[in-house]
């Protein structure tokens, strides 16, 4: 795919994409830059380029926003495939009653924003939703983020303390992702941005031995340098919150003229006050996270590259979310069961716009359009087109191939396999087109 990806850089309005891209993001007017006519594997191969280069440039993380999770999921195949790390922040769902959910998806997201803090990723892929719920600030996040490594003074004790404070679950034996156990000098620990858990031996107080272990069978699979601890969900649940909580559902208890609303302020308390999980702790975001989400992260930076694929499609994502978030906030409020200050759920739009026009944006289109008025800092078109599908029928591939050719274009076809390199190159041999092997040592802007 990166040889692939080189024929995108021998277009002449790929050339002045990049010469736009860095006057942009080195000029006191940060102008967002508009390309249009990409289609199919071309946007996917203009925008790998494109990102390895907006890292280069900036030294920061890119952001890549996409108009669907779908779509998501195919931009960080495609920038992956291209030798870049890539990594996907998800959406999470606000749990608003006392449902029993899932974290998995908020320690994925505090990875990602801790990679975001460390400069350990070259892009992030996430949708304007997703980056537009709150979640925690970047000094919380690093003020919570705990190392363990061989040699550190760390009493057995402590580490439990710690886990205990991350939100981190204490059970048996640990199983998931979010968990910790102990028995003796020995604690296991599962988190988040791990794919196993940790089994930590201490000599007295001191770590004296990391080790990744399966869970099932609770042997160990090989030795781990370190690790490092970030939260077990977004919201922790600490006792100042809880206190927070707690102060609010009482004043909700005294104003609430519904006795229905009551009863379930009355069961939720009890709930705070006999220390049970407070499952609905998100309908009190407002009250522990502040204002900070993904594009505050990005915010740390002087200046990033954000590239919007498919502008109309972003901003109708984020407008469709923000109306169903807004909707379920001011039913919330007006049944009486959150206060309007503690509702705080989404930077949505308004965060939107903020963070575009703080980053260098690189708007991608098919289609001219969809850009309305905004100044420019560049304006490019790629001559891309699509095909349709043609199935085993090379001779309806031949007649629309001999067209383009006639008009113009330089082709080159790239197989996924052996086979159809064999049958398109028997079938084009006589018309000058090159079938070729989709593989690492293919240069295809050679051919």
């Amino acid at each position: 795919m990166n040889r692939l990806n080189g024929l995108i850089r021998a277009d002449g309005e790929f050339g002045g994409f990049l010469t736009a891209l860095k006057a942009g993001f080195h000029s006191d007017e940060c102008l967002p830059i508009a390309v249009n006519g990409l289609v199919g594997g071309a946007e996917h191969a203009f925008l790998a380029e494109a990102v390895a280069e907006a890292r280069r440039i900036s030294g920061a993380p890119v952001l890549v926003l996409a108009e669907s999770e779908s779509e998501r999921e195919r931009l960080i195949a495609a920038l992956s495939d291209s030798g870049l790390q890539a990594l996907g922040y998800k959406k999470r769902d606000l749990v608003f009653y006392n449902i029993r959910a899932s974290h998995d998806i908020e320690r994925e997201r505090l990875s990602v924003l801790r990679s975001v803090m460390d400069n350990s990723c070259d892009a992030v892929v996430s949708t304007p939703s997703a980056a537009s719920v709150y979640t925690l600030s970047p000094s919380r996040l690093d003020e919570l983020s705990v190392s363990v490594s061989v040699g550190d003074i760390l009493p057995p004790e402590q580490l439990c303390d710690r886990l205990t404070a991350l939100g981190f679950a204490f059970v048996a034996s640990v199983d998931g992702k979010g968990q910790f156990s102990r028995r003796g000098g020995i604690v296991d620990f599962w988190g988040g941005e791990l794919d196993s858990p940790v089994r930590v031996e201490f000599f007295g107080d001191e770590v004296d031995r990391l080790v990744f272990f399966d869970p099932l069978t609770q042997r160990s699979i090989g030795a781990c340098d370190g690790a490092r601890l970030l939260p077990a969900a977004e919201v922790i649940l600490d006792a100042g919150f809880r206190a927070a909580i707690l102060k609010e559902t009482e004043a909700l208890i005294r104003s609430a003229k519904d006795p229905v609303m009551r009863d379930r302020l009355e069961r939720e308390r009890g709930v705070l006050l006999g220390g049970g999980t407070v499952d609905f702790r998100d309908r009190y975001l407002g009250l522990v996270l502040g204002e900070s989400d993904l594009y505050a992260y990005l915010g740390e930076y002087r200046r990033t590259v954000t590239f919007v694929v498919g502008t109309s499609g972003c901003a109708e994502e984020l407008k469709k979310y923000s109306e169903y978030i807004n909707n379920e906030r001011e039913g919330l409020i007006s049944s009486g069961l959150v206060s309007e200050r503690a509702a705080r759920y989404i930077s949505g739009e308004s965060g939107y716009k903020n963070a575009l026009s703080a980053s260098l944006t690189v708007h991608l289109n098919p289609f001219a359009g969809g850009i309305g008025t905004m100044r420019l800092g560049g304006l490019f078109g790629l001559r891309c087109k699509r095909t349709v599908s043609y199935g085993d029928n090379p001779s309806m591939l031949r007649e629309d191939l001999l067209a383009l050719k006639k008009s113009g274009y330089r082709i080159v076809l790239v197989c996924e396999s052996e086979t159809g390199v064999s049958s398109l190159s028997g079938a084009l041999a006589d018309d000058g087109i090159a079938a070729l092997p989709l593989s690492a040592d293919t240069d295809v802007s050679r051919a």
